[in-house]
């Protein structure tokens, strides 16, 4: 829904090096997703159903990695 959307998400993938390195430059990333499925249907009845879990792999193309150097700071 547009409102879980607008929630967005913990999901983070953080590429340490490009994929230049891997077969056809590409760096594979196993995806796996978890889904606790509860429902109330239209005469009032509710409940849950078991947890659901997916999963797949892709391969992501990384054409480059950009660091960023921050310089500490004394403060908190």
């Amino acid at each position: 829904s547009e409102e879980n959307d607008a929630k967005g998400t913990d999901c983070l993938i953080v590429f340490n090096r490009s994929s230049a390195h891997f077969k056809d430059s590409v760096t594979p990333v196993d995806i796996k997703v978890s889904y606790a499925i509860t429902y109330t249907a239209t005469d009032g009845a509710s409940g849950s159903m078991d947890t659901h879990t997916t999963s797949t792999t892709t391969n992501i193309p990384v054409a480059e990695i950009q660091t960023i150097i921050v310089q500490p700071t004394d403060e908190p």
